[in-house]
């Protein structure tokens, strides 16, 4: 094979082009297609430095053929950065070696604030937020909450339809790295996924992948405050709780309770006594309600991303 450019002797390139064309010639001693041609040892590939004027680098390249064993590239190249134009090299070619692309979308939630910071002799602790009479207010406090949505697009070279019936809706099971970033199980929702069948310029078929996946650190499980108008009395029963007109929770005398009382994590009562229940620190159940499922068969490359700005 035998490659050069074409360019009169008598040509100079003056200092500080910002761009330039080149075309060359290859010449081959068997046939070859667009596809074998472009990986070819020696022809022009993205990133290469111009061999007239070394700070440009190809950032543009296409091919034609004269006949199968005889082709023209016409290399353009211009002043961008050579790191990205050799990352460029993976999508043109083997695009589902290439890196993904990924945009992170911002969204905000509001939920209660049931504590507050109080610093004392230097050290930091968080108390409940309550009246003066030791109550919680009936208008507490809300704070912003942000968590965000992933858009990421990568290929791969094969995939089964099923796995978006099987995945979609799931959070994740196991660790995933996106972007180069390590989430923990059950951080991740996979919203969307839809794929799309290509062909490379020399006919191989491969999928685009796009995906939703939306990130929150404190997870995805139901978690509620663990409250409710029966307990469990201390044989194991259930029954209704009553309060008697000493202001005491029980479950043989009294009238029963309009308004639900906290529960501990074995569905008992927190205490008996109805005039601090406010002020007692509530148990929260977590349900795995969203089903999680592996998330491997996604193949979704853990190298660093293109951002989308």
């Amino acid at each position: 094979m035998r490659c050069h450019y074409l360019k009169p002797e008598a040509v100079t390139v003056e200092s500080g082009r910002t761009a330039l064309t080149l075309e060359w010639n290859v010449f081959c001693d068997v046939p070859q297609s667009v596809g074998t041609v472009r990986r070819l040892s020696g022809v022009p590939v993205l990133g290469d430095v111009c061999p007239v004027a070394s700070n440009l680098y190809a950032s543009r390249i296409t091919v034609k053929p004269f006949d199968a064993k005889a082709w023209r590239f016409s290399v353009e190249y211009d002043t961008g950065n050579v790191y990205e134009s050799v990352r460029n090299i993976a999508a043109e070619r083997r695009p589902w070696n290439a890196a993904p692309t990924v945009e992170y979308q911002r969204a905000e939630e509001r939920v209660v604030c049931e504590k507050y910071l109080c610093s004392s002799g230097g050290a930091v602790s968080e108390r409940p937020i309550l009246n003066p009479a030791g109550d919680p207010y009936n208008t507490p406090p809300e704070v912003v909450r942000a968590y965000y949505t992933i858009i990421i697009k990568w290929a791969v070279r094969s995939f089964l339809g099923e796995v978006v019936n099987d995945l979609e809706g799931t959070v994740n099971a196991g660790g995933v790295v996106i972007d180069e970033y390590s989430y923990a199980p059950r951080e991740l929702q996979l919203l969307t996924l839809t794929p799309t069948k290509v062909k490379t310029d020399d006919g191989v078929e491969y999928y685009e992948l796009a995906a939703e996946i939306c990130f929150k650190y404190w997870g995805h499980d139901y978690k509620p405050l663990a409250m409710g108008f029966n307990a469990f009395d201390e044989t194991g029963k259930k029954r209704a709780v009553l309060i008697d007109s000493g202001g005491k929770y029980n479950f043989t005398s009294g009238t029963r309770i309009t308004d639900p009382v906290l529960l501990g994590s074995d569905g008992k009562l927190l205490t008996s006594d109805a005039a601090q229940m406010p002020a007692m620190e509530g148990f929260f159940q977590t349900f795995e309600y969203l089903p999680s499922a592996d998330w491997s068969s996604l193949k979704i490359p853990a190298i660093k991303a293109w951002v989308v700005k």
